[in-house]
């Protein structure tokens, strides 16, 4: 294509693209409101795309949390916030928009500004008396193959004057919350104000090793030796009691699917070392835990563990904690959770955990608004019974509150309780919290689930049937497949689920073969002679396995299982005669036994001053069953099984197949105590 085709059909792609770029990390400026005059920013909300919300959510989508980076270093977490300039000039405006309940990825808008200054000396940001902290616009949860930014403050010392210079270190994926496969967290991007040098892995590693010393050294290494990852800024020229900020952008990985909604954390940390003046690592540090979820749910139940054991008699302890957070304008002053529970839980043994904010008990029968605490309330109903806590008097500020700078505490808080199981058997816990602000309508969460499964050993005995071998030279005949057993253990769902576990049994197989050979060089025996022997055997098998499989409501599961056939004890008796080849008749009779395996010394097979050693070599086997019953207790099964010998006991392949009736029945159970 010549130059002069090209540019009209990039002008026709870009055209085309338009909405994409818009609505997209690479946002044009006709999304954004700004006036100059008052500092006002806001959205126009019918520049970005609509949402689309989550299937199992009960909550409408909303974009949850609006993070503005004006382009001088400050940011705000206001749906419409208001920011001056100290200087006249342009400046580059990202809005980062986080969604709740929603399928939609985060959508990062940018736009250019020009700003007339002339604004006032910014206030301070609240650090929660610290040197260093983390913020991100991802309320603390992370959600896979997703972007989310981090927002790193560092704090000149108090008690220095002058110009401070230092280190500040960013740290991720932590070694021993990911696999050492991948890394739970790329870099994307970053946002620097105040002239910092982004320092190599290798210029990185050499100040550890060698500018920082005593406890900024101790700190700096101990975080490297946790961390996979690290990023490592040069600070200079910072003034007294300056606050600076530092903008990142990473992205999760693909492969933290495997890990939703299972209760799993992820921590990224930061730590600050100026040159001079006290140090201690709790001042200067601090690290951002943040939860892989489905989608991003500001309000919502955890329980753990995930997977219990049943084991009647001896209840288990569910560990609740429910999370909250004020999404609208204002202060609220009570929050109550209501959790409806099943038969399946004691309601009696209720007992409170850890809360934030930490509150007292409140006393007995009040109801009043002078003072904060928190009330437990059991509620027995027809239907379901329900746990009912009550945060009085907590004073929740919203989300969307006014203010320059809006403290991440102060909009959320959880509460954390303990349940005992009963001795009703289900397949799993499902429990649903009911949030209310005040008296607004209630902010139903999605389920926390237990899966409940059962853990025993297993005594199985069984009948081969219809057995036959194949790979001989010559097929054995009348194989009889004889009583076997085994004892194993299964991990198994009470209801519907994978199931699997591993056994170790014993199988006897005996079977006749008779093998006719010319004699090469009969001597005195007549010419064209024969040597027939009849061979019975008796062969035992010692065999381990592992087996997996899918169930079905308790009374139905099929599975597959291989493993090792290990030749525990044979006997061969072999019957051989020499045969004249005219008349048919036995010229020659002798006979003979050999034993081998496991449990027994070989013994060569001896017949007419020959001997012949046998020996069966370890061999593979593998099985294909269905089963129905109750799972737990008894099942009656029949599967096809398969046996496979390179080197079977003539030194010849061999590979012996079979169905098997049997039994599965339940000696006890293991584990599950607590």
């Amino acid at each position: 294509m010549s130059k002069t085709c090209r540019l009209p059909v990039l002008a026709l792609l870009l055209f085309a693209l338009h909405p994409f770029f818009a609505f997209s990390q690479f946002g044009f400026s006709d999304w954004l409101d700004y006036d100059p005059s008052s500092g006002q920013f806001r959205l126009k909300k019918e520049r970005i795309p609509p949402l689309n919300g989550w299937p199992e959510s009960k909550e409408p989508p909303s974009w949850g949390i609006y993070l503005w980076e004006f382009g001088d270093g400050h940011y705000s977490f206001e749906e419409e916030p208001e920011h001056r300039y100290l200087e006249r000039g342009a400046y580059n405006i990202r809005l980062h928009l986080t969604p709740f309940y929603a399928t939609n990825s985060p959508l990062t808008l940018r736009a250019s500004v020009d700003a007339p200054g002339k604004g006032r000396p910014h206030p301070a940001y609240n650090l929660e008396g610290k040197k260093a902290m983390l913020e991100s616009n991802s309320s603390d949860y992370i959600v896979p193959e997703q972007p989310f930014q981090l927002i790193t403050h560092y704090e000149t010392p108090a008690r220095l004057s002058g110009s401070v210079d230092g280190y500040l270190f960013l740290f991720y994926n932590k070694k021993k919350e990911i696999s050492f496969l991948y890394n739970a967290f790329e870099l994307i991007g970053e946002r620097t104000h105040y002239n910092e040098k982004g320092l190599s892995d290798s210029e990185a590693t050499a100040v550890v090793a060698s500018r920082l010393s005593g406890t900024r050294q101790a700190a700096a290494q101990e975080l490297d030796n946790l961390y996979k990852n690290k990023l490592a800024y040069r600070i200079e020229g910072m003034g007294h009691e300056e606050q600076r900020r530092l903008f990142l952008s990473l992205e999760s990985s693909r492969h933290l699917r495997s890990q939703q909604d299972k209760n799993r954390e992820l921590t990224v940390a930061t730590l600050w070392v100026p040159d001079e003046g006290e140090f201690s690592k709790e001042e200067y540090y601090d690290e951002h835990k943040m939860q892989i979820l489905a989608v991003y749910d500001p309000n919502r139940i955890r329980v753990q563990p995930r997977i219990a054991h049943f084991r009647k008699g001896f209840s288990k302890k569910l560990h609740y904690k429910v999370e909250f957070q004020n999404k609208e304008e204002g202060r609220v002053r009570d929050v109550t959770v209501n959790v409806p529970i099943d038969k399946s839980l004691d309601l009696e043994s209720v007992k409170l955990g850890k809360m934030n904010p930490a509150m007292e008990i409140c006393p007995y029968g009040y109801n009043g608004k002078d003072r904060s605490c928190i009330e437990l309330q059991r509620v027995t109903g027809s239907y379901k019974d329900t746990v009912r806590i009550i945060l009085r008097n907590v004073g929740l500020e919203g989300k969307k509150a006014k203010g320059f700078f809006q403290s991440k505490q102060s909009t959320k808080g959880f509460v954390e309780f303990d349940i005992e199981t009963t001795d009703w058997k289900v397949g799993a816990n499902r429990v649903r919290a009911y949030i209310v602000f005040d008296e607004v309508d209630p902010v139903e969460t999605r389920n926390a689930r237990t899966q409940w499964r059962h853990r025993a050993a297993y005594f199985r005995p069984g009948i081969a049937v219809g057995p036959n071998i194949k790979g001989f030279e010559n097929d054995a005949s009348s194989l009889v497949g004889r009583l076997n057993f085994a004892i194993g253990v299964q991990d198994a769902p009470i209801t519907t689920g994978l199931a699997y576990g591993a056994e170790l049994g014993l199988s006897d197989f005996r079977f006749t073969r008779e093998v006719a050979s010319l004699i090469e060089n009969p001597g005195n025996l007549p010419a064209g002679a024969q040597l027939v022997s009849v061979e019975h055997a008796r062969l035992n098998y010692l065999e381990a396995r592992a087996w997996g499989g899918y169930q079905l409501h308790g009374w139905l599961r099929a599975y597959a299982g291989a493993g090792l056939s290990i030749p525990a004890s044979g006997k061969v008796e072999a019957e051989s005669s020499i045969i004249n080849p005219e008349g048919g008749f036995p010229i020659l009779q002798g006979s003979g036994t050999s034993r081998f395996g496991l449990f027994q010394s070989r013994e060569p097979l001896s017949v007419f001053d020959s001997e012949s050693e046998l020996r069966n070599a370890m061999g593979v086997n593998w099985q294909i069953g269905i089963e129905a019953g109750v799972m737990d207790i008894f099942t009656l099964g029949i599967n096809q099984e398969a046996r496979f010998f390179p080197r079977f006991y003539h030194k010849e392949c061999a590979t012996l197949f079979s169905w098997q009736a049997y039994l599965r029945i339940r000696l006890f159970p293991v584990g599950g105590r607590l």
